[in-house]
This record gives C-alpha cells, sequence and structure tokens, in this order.
C-alpha cells in the first residue's frame, strides 16, 4: 500500500510538472519583465485580477493597474468569487476589496482551482491526488472529498456550472463524471485518442462537455485548415453528452491540442488557445472556423468578459514553441488593446451583428432601450448604434455590458472599413 501511494504521489508531480507551462513556480521578484500566468475577469465586467511574476494585480478595463500585492510564496492560479468579493490565489483566498489573507491552507497541490455557483465553497485536487476537495469559505474548513479509488489519478477537475457534476480527467485515458452531491460515479468513459491532462470546460446549461484528444498517426500536411501540421498528432474536439458520453460534434483535425478551452454558449463559440500564442475561435453548433490570430508572447490564460463580448489575454513575453506552427496566424487585426507592459490583451472575437444582439440580450436594459439598441443592430446601423450606446449612463446600463457593445460594435465596423 505504502508503494503504491508513493508511486501514485510520484506520478501527481509528474502530472505537476506537465502544468509548469501553465502556474511557473518560485517565479522572481526582481524580474524587470511583466509575466502574466493567470487571468480573470470580476462578474461584472469592469475589472480583471491577473497573477503575474511580480505578484497580483487588479486592472480595470482599460489595462491600468489599480491594486497590487506580492505573493505569499509563488505565481498562482487567481480566480475571482462569483459574488466579487472574493478571489482565490493559489492555496489561500483574499479580500477583493483590500487584498488581505481570508483563509490560508498548506495544501499538496499547489493552487485551488474554483468556485461554486453562490461562492460559498471552493475546491481543488486533494493531497493525495485521488480526489476533489470541496472547503467552506466562510470557516476554511474541508466540507467532503469525492474520492476516486486508490489507483486513479486526477490530471485536471472542472465543477459544472449548476454545481451538481464534477468532469475528471484521470489516468488510463479516462473521463469521468462525478455526483457532487451523492458522491458517485455516474459516468465514465474512455475516448479513443489520448486524452491525458486534457483542457475541457462544461455548458453554461451544464449537460454537455467539451474536451481535447490526440491520436498518434505518421502522416502530414501542409495546412492547418485540412490537417494536423503536427506530423505525429491528429488533434481533435469533442462535445459530448456529459453523462452518457455520447458525441454531438467533432472538430477535426485541428492545428494543435488547446492548452485552454473556452465556451460561450450564448455566442455559439468555442475558443482555443496555444502556449504559442495562437487562438481560434469555431463555431459550436458547425465546427467552422470563424476567426484566427496570434499574439507576441506565450499565452498562459484567458477569461470571457460576463457579458461575452471580450476575451481578456494573459502573456508572457517567452520564446514559442512551434515557430513554423505560429508563422501561419497573422496579429489581431482591429480593436485589440494592450496593457503598457505587454502582459495583459483585450481583443473583441468574431465581431457580428448577431453578437451584439446575444450581449445586447443579457444586459438587462430598459424595453424602449433594448428597442432602439436593437433595431440598430438590425439595420446595421453601426455608427448609430456606437452613439446610442456611448451616451447611456451607468444607471441605464451596466458598465461592463456597455463596454462589451462597444468593443464589438467598433471592431464590426472597423472590419467593414
Amino acid at each position: 500500500m505504502k508503494n503504491l501511494l508513493s508511486s501514485q504521489l510520484l506520478l501527481c508531480k509528474v502530472v505537476l510538472f506537465t502544468f509548469g507551462w501553465l502556474f511557473p513556480v518560485n517565479a522572481q521578484s526582481d524580474q524587470t519583465v511583466i509575466a502574466a500566468y493567470s487571468i480573470d475577469w470580476n462578474p461584472d465586467g469592469t475589472k480583471l485580477v491577473v497573477s503575474t511574476n511580480e505578484g497580483l494585480g487588479i486592472y480595470d478595463a482599460e489595462l491600468l493597474r489599480i491594486q497590487f500585492r506580492q505573493y505569499p510564496d509563488e505565481v498562482s492560479l487567481s480566480k475571482w468569487s462569483p459574488d466579487g468579493s472574493k478571489i482565490i490565489v493559489g492555496r489561500e483566498i483574499w479580500d477583493a476589496t483590500n487584498l488581505n489573507t481570508l483563509i490560508s491552507l498548506k495544501t499538496w497541490w499547489p493552487y485551488f482551482m474554483g468556485w461554486d455557483a453562490e461562492g460559498k465553497r471552493f475546491f481543488g485536487i486533494s493531497d493525495d491526488g485521488q480526489g476533489v476537495a470541496i472547503y467552506s469559505v466562510d470557516t476554511g474548513m474541508l466540507l467532503t472529498t469525492l474520492k476516486m479509488s486508490e489507483a486513479a489519478i486526477i490530471y485536471n477537475a472542472s465543477w459544472s456550472p449548476d454545481n451538481t457534476k464534477f468532469a475528471l480527467a484521470i489516468n488510463n485515458n479516462r473521463i469521468v463524471i462525478i455526483d457532487a452531491v451523492r458522491n458517485l460515479v455516474i459516468a465514465e468513459y474512455n475516448p479513443a485518442a489520448y486524452v491525458g491532462e486534457s483542457s475541457f470546460t462544461w455548458s453554461e446549461d451544464s449537460q454537455y462537455l467539451i474536451y481535447s484528444d490526440t491520436v498518434v498517426k505518421q502522416e502530414t500536411s501542409a495546412s492547418f485548415q485540412t490537417a494536423s501540421p503536427n506530423a505525429a498528432s491528429i488533434h481533435s474536439l469533442h462535445i459530448v453528452e456529459a453523462i452518457s458520453g455520447r458525441e454531438i460534434l467533432k472538430i477535426s483535425p485541428i492545428p494543435f491540442r488547446p492548452s485552454i478551452l473556452e465556451w460561450n454558449s450564448h455566442a455559439k463559440e468555442l475558443v482555443g488557445v496555444s502556449p504559442n500564442g495562437i487562438v481560434i475561435v469555431w463555431d459550436s453548433e458547425t465546427g467552422l472556423i470563424e476567426q484566427t490570430f496570434a499574439i507576441e508572447g506565450r499565452i498562459y490564460g484567458v477569461s470571457y468578459s460576463p457579458f461575452g463580448g471580450r476575451l481578456a489575454i494573459a502573456i508572457a513575453p517567452q520564446a514559442i514553441l512551434n515557430a513554423d506552427l505560429r508563422a501561419q496566424f497573422s496579429e489581431p487585426e482591429y480593436d485589440y488593446q494592450i496593457s503598457v507592459d505587454q502582459s495583459i490583451g483585450i481583443v473583441a472575437l468574431d465581431p457580428s451583428l448577431e453578437k451584439l444582439q446575444s450581449i445586447l440580450g443579457l444586459c438587462g436594459v430598459g424595453a424602449d432601450i433594448h428597442e432602439v439598441l436593437a433595431a440598430k443592430i438590425e439595420a446595421g446601423d453601426l455608427e448609430g448604434f456606437i452613439a446610442d450606446v456611448s451616451a447611456l449612463t451607468d444607471a441605464q446600463i451596466p458598465v461592463g455590458c456597455k463596454a462589451d457593445l462597444l468593443a464589438v460594435a467598433r471592431a464590426l465596423a472597423a472590419e467593414g472599413e
């Protein structure tokens, strides 16, 4: 038993090493070049929390840093709570207002991974690597551990938006769905291709899961549009029913295995990110590519704004891993903000009139305002739409939603010039 546990911990440490591209540890605070390793919008889309090699910063939507605190030990994942009052910072929970530490736990896993929908619980991988540990945000106490078998090693975990299920990528190439209430395995499937520490994410209704996999295959192709540019691999995305595992959509081949996946269900978009600085946007219903671009440096994190109009990007000025692949993609053509230190970017993804209507539907504006703006969108009157949205006060429209509408409308107008 002792040897088995030792071997499992060794395997888990190897897995953590494979995550090193995402959360570099023991970063030096005296570096002059700023590198961002994690990024997350607050719930109203007005601020960003960013983990950098210097410490944790809070930035406004213009990418100006307005708060800062150094880490107690190492660079870590940071994630805002659903109510915006707290932030996960590695193994700690901080107050989002003053960045004071509220909870500090000495867990083996170097960071907590996320919140429940109400912000009352947070979770991470258990110390033995074989379960999901759920904690109380009020006391920091361990509430429960959803355990797998002694032979299981968890590579990745994702809590469904309705908090009823966990999706786990575990060893032996398996994806497991656990009932988060009853602590029961309710689904398990073995993709034909390699899953490993797969990035995956849930649909907003918690019914579907998207994950990536890789098939080793000795074939080559000159174009990423027709086949994988990696001679030894074919990468794919799969949208499946979470419980049955039934495949709804397969997107294959794709040019890389995404290190990060984001799903904007309202806009029917899938975003896949490569550490090489490449971003691809797919239509989640057809699987067709809607937009591609690349930025200088490596991408370590992305975050959709709450209304789905802007994608924030955490950037590190490091050498890319595949220059030939990177050369196939151009930089964003319009409405791309970059911070002064070039560690954060914001881009309006795949602008369209349909996306403007989708965002507007989430803004919760008054019926009279909605009617006027919807008519401007339908008529394609972007100039009038931008003027009308710009004139709205904070009392008439949420600030974050206003920013999303303007970013997408301006990008769409620039696209048509």
